[in-house]
């Protein structure tokens, strides 16, 4: 037990800054969704549907970078810091090329992409002129990734949340004077949002760099762009870019496909969709440093330590689970009254809750799972399990049981809740067999 004990702690230590740190990205997005609220009703439904466009983009974006965190780790542990400068080196090459492909994508193809929608004239001119101020700031954003990606890596995460800290506390000063205007800055609405958003993805990035090379110092040579070391990094992180991007558009198709049954069932599936994303930040933070530490173990060659790593960041994340799970069955009365919906929208979220609080656990499992196979630089076999159980059994048996589809009778939203915890169930499963088949393959004992 006292083995355990340390191991979640090592683990913790890594993941608890982490934490810290996508709740605050979660706030920078708060922060956007309030302050153009208050700047008008186009302003709001034009941030709604520019973020709509560039979650997504976002998402990717990040799973690309994040392959950069187990190789980092592997070569951190196995003691060579040559090959750890060098992946530095081509980390930055790899976010700077993906944020200037991704921001000429997006503003020249944003307001093309919110043309496929169909929107009042006035939501539009709003979100193209959101989705083009993000836009100059995605080459800060990806560089940032890449180097958060790296500093996860060799386990040290503590920046990270100080800079994210401070972005969510700069970003609601700097929004509200792009917004409304102050002293020479004009008035320049939801618009002004997207303006801060990108200058604070810059700052971001400079104040991450000045950390990460006051103590790396890569060579000129190991500057050059290696396309042997680039094409390692985009074979690894494209599976998961997909991986995230499928897993999180599975939820915007289920909102849309809940919209025929009316306002009510979609904000009751919104309700509790909000809970469990913001409860999922602690297992997805378990994740990360997961990677991590698996995949410096694997650099130091202490398999037995590599697959007790793992299975104990798993462990972690039940824990947790077990735990989040507890206090939602307990407290989701409260939690519902929180958000002031009409009596017929509570009714129904309070039943979501309880099917979003057994969802928790099977989720837990497998992005945790997912986390330690990655550390082992696996991203294929999660990518084929989350392809397999979202979109072709979670998906499907939502609208055979929640819309009423191939003659079931329509269940709604719990229909599409019921078969997100089959698909995360068999997800877990199947990360697990995948995890197994490492464990089997890998020498046995430490080195």
């Amino acid at each position: 037990m006292t083995r355990l004990l340390n191991e979640w702690r090592t683990i913790w230590r890594i993941a608890a800054p982490l934490l810290v740190a996508q709740l605050c990205y979660t706030g920078m997005g708060a922060v956007d969704t309030l302050v153009a609220g208050r700047a008008g009703l186009y302003d709001l439904s034009g941030v709604a549907v520019g973020t709509g466009v560039w979650m997504p983009i976002s998402l990717f974006l990040t799973g690309l970078c994040y392959a950069v965190s187990p190789i980092t780790a592997r070569a951190y542990g196995a003691g060579q810091a040559t090959r750890v400068a060098h992946v530095l080196a081509q980390s930055v090459w790899l976010g700077g090329g993906l944020g200037l492909v991704a921001g000429l994508a997006l503003g020249f193809g944003g307001s093309s992409a919110l043309g496929w929608f169909g929107m009042d004239a006035q939501t539009f001119a709003v979100g193209a002129g959101y989705l083009d101020a993000i836009a100059w700031g995605l080459p800060g954003f990806c560089l940032y990734q890449a180097l958060r990606s790296y500093q996860i890596g060799l386990g040290t995460t503590r920046a990270e949340m100080v800079i994210a800290v401070v972005m969510v506390t700069l970003n609601v000063p700097l929004s509200l004077a792009l917004a409304f205007g102050w002293g020479a800055l004009p008035a320049m609405g939801a618009v002004g949002c997207g303006v801060a958003t990108s200058i604070l993805f810059w700052l971001a990035a400079l104040a991450l760099a000045l950390v990460v090379f006051a103590r790396a110092r890569p060579s000129r040579s190991q500057w050059r762009p290696n396309a042997g070391q680039l094409n390692a990094l985009l074979a690894l992180g494209t599976p998961i870019g997909i991986a995230i991007f499928a897993e999180a558009s599975v939820f915007a198709i289920i909102a849309l496909l809940l919209a025929p049954l009316g306002a009510v069932a979609i904000a009751g599936h919104t309700i509790a969709l909000n809970l469990s994303s913001i409860i999922f930040m602690f297992p997805l933070a378990i994740a990360m440093a997961a990677t991590a530490r698996v995949g410096y173990l694997r650099g130091t060659g202490d398999w037995a330590l590599v697959r007790f790593s793992g299975l104990a960041a798993i462990a972690l994340g039940c824990a947790f689970a077990v735990i989040t799970c507890g206090l939602t069955l307990l407290f989701r009365g409260t939690i519902v009254a929180w958000y002031g919906a009409p009596n017929d929208v509570q009714t129904l979220a309070i039943g979501l809750l309880l099917l979003a609080a057994v969802y928790q656990i099977p989720d837990a499992v497998q992005v945790v799972a997912a986390g330690v196979l990655r550390g082992w630089e696996d991203s294929k076999g999660p990518l084929l399990v989350a392809l397999v159980c979202y979109w072709l059994i979670a998906l499907p048996g939502g609208m055979w049981l929640g819309r009423g589809w191939f003659g079931q009778t329509a269940t709604g939203a719990s229909g599409f809740w019921v078969f997100l915890i089959v698909g995360l169930t068999l997800a877990s499963v199947g990360m697990g067999w995948r995890l197994r088949m490492h464990h089997r393959s890998a020498p046995n004992g430490a080195p």
